[in-house]
Order: structure tokens, then C-alpha cells, then sequence
């Protein structure tokens, strides 16, 4: 583990990054780091009153955190304005990471990275989101082409989510209708979530957003199926240990009901062993599994890896670490479904709903070409 990348786990802790800063750091990489980490508002945050640190990598991080405060604010915005045309049509809706989370954790919308808006709804409402969205100026991007009835359906099915981006706003913004594309990954409804969710005033404007629990859950799940690429994701487990006592019990039954134990454990350790976040006292000892000891090893591995991360890393390496994630043939099954079947190959070569079966057998040859072409 390189000293810089060391710098970024420790800098919230200040014997460590003392003793790290006696050591030779070369500042552009750790700057190189923390872009592709997104973790310029910690450690900004951890760094701005040491003296140690250059002056030009102080400035340069906090231009970085000044800069996502901005699109904090205006993600916020953004937000505030379209729960409000969603009040307006009845549609329910929680806001997921982003501002939401940001609030919840630091009680500061710029203290986590602002990236793209996420919103969670209910499937039963995707037609008339997708609608409304695309009178109010957004345009979807994933998928970018008019759906067919019989591909809709199959979306609804086989992923989670649509991408849209708005010209004017300058924003992107990710709807979501369920916390993963595998239904046997995070399979909680929307109805659990918005009955337990928790709410966060802005001013006068309610932000709903998930309970701590399914927070937590949510947050192991989608690190994991990343392969926990950004460090930032581990930042939000980490806070969100610190500052929630929890019942263990019931957190292990619930993750174990829906499929994510694997990514819960994984997270945890991540976030002790990188981030020094506490470790639960009462958490059985699944580390010392072989399965679990893997885990944990792949994804410290993946924090370090270069972006673009190598191509036969992403054939080989990946796909055996998203089989270990879940041992159910249903959940493996689906993440087949998912590396194969693919929207950007029914608009490369349409098919009729009959034929829509061969997509299954030419679906690998398309998705190594996607590979290869990145």
C-alpha cells in the first residue's frame, strides 16, 4: 500500500498522518488520488490547518472542495425542484447517497463528493416518471433510444435504473427503481423503505432518505458490486458505524434475508481495517472464513488498481469476485442475465420480440467486443 494512498485512509486521524507526513509524498499523486477516490472533501477538511502540507496541494485541494460545494448547491436545487413536481403527481420518492446522505452523515452537502442525483421510486411509477422527466427538458441517456413495450418490461426486469441528463441544468440524474439489478442482492420494497425511511429538513423542504439500517445495507451492497472503486463509498460506512448504534442481530438476520451478507461483512472490515472505523463487538467472526478473507483481499486490491482498470482484470478477476458476492444459483443466474443482455445491443441489432431469445447466445460475443473497444 503506497504512502499516498496510506495519506488518504489516515488523514482524519492525526498520529497516523503525522508519522505518514515525516515520509517522502510525492503531492500530484496523492492529488491523482483523491480525483479518482472523490475524496477531496475529507481531506480538505482533514488537511487545511497543517502546516506540513504545501501550500499549492492545500490550494489545490481546496479549490477541489469549493468547486463541489458549488454543484452540492446546486444538486440540491435540482432536487428540491423535482420532489416538488413529484409531490405535485403523487409519486413517492427517497432520495439515495448524494445530498441526502451528505446531510445525514456530516450535516454538510459539501462534505461528501456531489456527483450525479439519485432517486429511488416506485416501478410502479417509472412510465410516468420517465414521462414527466422528458417534459421538463431531461433527456434519457441509458438507454438513449424510444423503448419498445416489450423492451420497457424487459429493462424493468433485468436493470434498476435510468440515466437522464439535463441540457440547461447541466445535471445528470439516475432513477431508480429498485437498490440493485439483481433481485436477489438488496431485494427490500420500495413500500419497507418508504415506510421506515427518515426525513431531513432543508429550510421548510423535506428530504426523504433511507433509515439507518437500510443505509447500511444499501451502502455494503453497492460498494461491493463496484468492487468498493472509489474510496469515498467506504468513507460513508465508516461515518455511519461511528455514529449508529445498531442491534447486530437483527442487522445479520435482515442481510442474510436479502442476500447481502457477503458485501456487509466485506464493507465493515474494509472500513476498519483502511479507515480505522470501529469494529462491532458483537459480529460473529465470518473474517476468519476463507470466503470472507477474499472478499476483504479483492477489494483492498481494486482500491489500488489504475483506472481503467485492465482489461484482464475485468474478464477474469471480476467476474470470479461478483460470483463470491452471493452463492444462490437465482442471484448468479441474474448477473449472467446482466454482463449478456445488454440495451445497447437491441438498438445495435434489433430484434423482433420473437427472436429476442438469440440475444442470450449472441449477447457474450457483444458484451467482449464492449470489452475489447474499452
Amino acid at each position: 500500500m503506497s504512502v499516498e494512498f496510506q495519506l488518504l485512509c489516515q488523514a482524519h486521524q492525526p498520529d497516523k498522518l503525522a508519522q505518514l507526513l515525516n515520509q517522502t509524498i510525492a503531492w500530484q499523486t496523492v492529488l491523482k488520488l483523491t480525483d479518482r477516490h472523490r475524496v477531496a472533501p475529507q481531506l480538505y477538511q482533514s488537511l487545511k490547518n497543517n502546516n506540513l502540507i504545501p501550500n499549492p496541494i492545500r490550494q489545490a485541494l481546496r479549490t477541489r472542495y469549493e468547486k463541489n460545494t458549488l454543484r452540492a448547491m446546486r444538486n440540491l436545487v435540482t432536487i428540491q425542484t423535482l420532489l416538488q413536481s413529484f409531490t405535485q403527481h403523487n409519486i413517492p420518492c427517497i432520495v439515495l447517497k448524494g445530498i441526502g446522505l451528505a446531510l445525514q452523515l456530516y450535516g454538510n452537502i459539501g462534505a461528501r463528493h456531489a456527483g450525479d442525483i439519485d432517486l429511488l421510486i416506485d416501478p410502479q411509477h417509472l412510465r410516468h416518471v420517465d414521462t414527466l422527466l422528458q417534459q421538463q427538458g431531461y433527456q434519457r441517456i441509458q438507454p438513449a433510444f424510444s423503448l419498445t413495450e416489450a423492451q420497457f418490461l424487459k429493462i424493468q426486469q433485468l436493470w434498476n435504473q435510468f440515466e437522464y441528463y439535463h441540457p440547461q441544468g447541466q445535471c445528470y440524474l439516475d432513477i431508480h427503481w429498485r437498490l440493485s439489478y439483481n433481485h436477489h442482492l438488496c431485494p427490500i420494497p420500495f413500500n419497507e423503505l418508504y415506510q421506515q425511511h427518515q426525513t431531513i429538513y432543508v429550510q421548510t423542504q423535506a428530504l426523504p432518505v433511507l433509515a439507518p439500517l437500510h443505509n447500511l445495507l444499501y451502502l455494503s451492497a453497492h460498494g461491493s458490486q463496484h468492487v468498493w472503486g472509489c474510496l469515498f463509498w467506504l468513507w460513508d460506512i465508516a461515518t455511519l458505524l461511528q455514529q449508529t448504534t445498531f442491534d447486530w442481530d437483527k442487522v445479520i438476520t435482515n442481510a442474510q434475508h436479502i442476500g447481502c451478507l457477503p458485501s456487509l461483512i466485506q464493507g465493515i472490515h474494509l472500513a476498519h481495517h483502511l479507515l480505522n472505523s470501529p469494529l462491532p463487538d458483537t459480529l460473529p467472526p465470518y473474517q476468519q472464513q476463507t470466503r470472507y478473507k477474499r472478499l476483504q483481499q479483492a477489494g483492498e486490491r481494486y482500491l489500488q488498481l489504475p483506472i481503467p482498470i485492465p482489461l484482464r482484470t475485468v474478464l477474469w478477476q471480476r467476474f470470479y469476485y461478483d460470483l463470491q458476492l452471493n452463492s444462490s444459483w437465482a442471484y448468479r443466474r441474474e448477473l449472467l442475465q446482466h454482463i449478456f443482455l445488454h440495451p445497447h445491443d437491441w438498438q445495435a441489432l434489433p430484434l423482433p420480440p420473437v427472436l429476442f431469445p438469440l440475444y442470450y447466445v449472441i449477447g457474450s460475443i457483444l458484451w467482449l467486443k464492449r470489452q475489447l473497444i474499452k
